[in-house]
């Protein structure tokens, strides 16, 4: 069952409101009994995804069940953090990405839902928290040993991996301070005082260093990691995030408001390469290494 009162809280207008009203009396009970299952442990996310998406429920669009489901995970959820002493903050800041993943799903396909419920699912897993500005998986260091600030970290070593939701503006020192709340989190977790912080991310795809405006916030925020692998691909995966809707119109028909925007409008083309890159950085809960 849905949280009482967790629409208001992470942020869903009246608009965002009625929508869900209108699908969830499209839906009845179809989502709150898979979510009862999902969180009990008796089906896998790949279950429930497969069952949505045979399921009619009242002509309730695709990615709009998925939005359902997960609301519908949200009672469980709660009742878990409660039982494991996390707080209320935690629990709405993680739970706030439904919001960004619902504005997201209005920008791109003009109306409400999720469209990634297979890496969404993580969250009603607790394995992935918000921490304000930024969420983090915990999770362990899954490739090559990696030597950064005169440590290394080897497979399988514990670390945090770092997600920045569209939330608005990247600030830097909000930034900061969630690399401090994560730390305290996890606290005890990881051997000795140095938490290994990751960050995989087209903003780190070396090809892309220069879109970025000196002494920006992004700048500052993609400085602090070092960058140890990246993964290549002749297709644009990521300029959702840059152009919005207006991803797959021609080069010349995209929006140029931004200068990031602007800068992969010059660069896109062909023979170009587009990806991402894997950083790192230690962080003993004040100070950034690398």
């Amino acid at each position: 069952m849905i949280q009482n009162g967790i629409l208001d809280e992470i942020g869903f207008t009246a608009d965002l409101n009625r929508q869900y009203e209108k699908y969830k009396a499209m839906s009845g009970d179809e989502p709150d009994i898979l979510a009862d299952s999902f969180m009990k442990g008796e089906k896998s996310i790949n279950t429930v995804v497969d069952e949505l998406d045979a399921s009619v429920m009242g002509g309730v669009p695709k990615f709009a069940k998925y939005l359902l489901f997960f609301l519908s995970c949200t009672g469980p959820l709660y009742d878990k953090y409660k039982d494991k002493g996390y707080s209320d903050e935690l629990y709405i800041d993680t739970m706030k990405d439904i919001s960004c993943k619902v504005n997201e799903n209005l920008d791109l396909y003009d109306d409400i839902g999720i469209s990634c419920p297979n890496w969404f699912s993580d969250y009603f897993k607790l394995t992935r928290f918000g921490f304000g500005r930024m969420q983090f998986d915990i999770t362990h260091h899954p490739c090559e040993a990696v030597e950064i600030a005169g440590h290394i970290v080897n497979e399988g070593d514990f670390i945090i991996r770092g997600h920045v939701p569209s939330t608005g503006p990247l600030i830097y020192e909000e930034c900061v301070k969630s690399y401090k709340r994560a730390y305290e989190f996890v606290k005890g977790q990881f051997s000795g005082d140095l938490l290994p912080v990751e960050y995989w991310s087209w903003m780190l795809f070396p090809h892309y260093k220069d879109f970025f405006g000196e002494g920006s916030n992004s700048k500052r925020f993609i400085a602090d990691y070092k960058v140890f692998g990246h993964f290549e691909t002749d297709v644009f995966h990521d300029a959702w995030r840059i152009f919005g809707k207006d991803t797959g119109k021609e080069k010349e028909n995209l929006p140029a408001k931004t200068s990031l925007q602007r800068k992969f409008i010059e660069y896109i083309g062909p023979g170009k390469t587009y990806g991402y890159g894997k950083g790192i950085f230690l962080f003993d809960g004040e100070n950034i290494l690398k």
